[in-house]
């Protein structure tokens, strides 16, 4: 049986640029990085904006992760990505991705310059323990969350998406100095990073 590795992938992309920075002194941050994550046999697309890291896994379960580059797609790519829709296949070679749609149609883009930060560590660091305290969070960055949870319910669209869809969201965080983590589904991740008040 043959398993497709592409598939979802274009919602994954859209998901995780809800999350990415829409600085333009942060040019590598404005990007979001897709990647096979080896320890874990999934790939992904994930994004941050130094507040915020949130991961979708895409591609079916059994697809070969074999011959996988890992690459990222600018802020500017990423309306015309989401609107192809899934490649069947994608190739990188140097700074360039081409993206695979069949009947001969191909589109490339450009790599953004720069090293992605190292962002892996951090979902250690909000690893949850028995300890729950008191912690306070930007609602605008709960805000993208609320964004995807109705897409897990099935509407493709991020235009389309009804107030009245309900998928759960699940928050977890170990103390008030740590990331909290919210899942939705077993698809979607994101760490939401606290906000300090001074004396508290």
């Amino acid at each position: 049986m043959s398993y497709n590795q592409w598939a979802g992938f274009a919602d994954a992309v859209a998901s995780a640029a809800l999350f990415m920075s829409t600085d333009r002194t942060l040019p590598v941050l404005r990007s979001v990085r897709v990647r096979h994550d080896v320890d874990r046999g999934v790939n992904l697309a994930e994004a941050t904006d130094r507040f915020t890291l949130a991961e979708q896994i895409f591609g079916e379960d059994g697809a070969d992760p074999e011959g996988w580059a890992t690459f990222r797609v600018d802020a500017g790519d990423i309306p015309t990505l989401v609107r192809n829709g899934d490649p069947h296949d994608v190739t990188v070679v140097e700074d360039k991705v081409t993206l695979e749609y069949g009947n001969g149609h191909s589109w490339s883009l450009a790599m953004p310059a720069g090293d992605y930060p190292q962002v892996q560590r951090l979902w250690q660091d909000a690893e949850t323990t028995d300890t729950i305290g008191s912690v306070a969070f930007n609602p605008a960055l709960l805000a993208r969350l609320a964004k995807i949870a109705p897409y897990y319910a099935g509407h493709r669209s991020p235009a389309a998406r009804p107030l009245k869809a309900h998928y759960p969201v699940h928050l977890e965080f170990p103390d008030a100095t740590r990331p909290m983590r919210a899942t939705i589904g077993d698809r979607f991740r994101a760490l939401i990073i606290p906000v300090r008040f001074g004396g508290v």
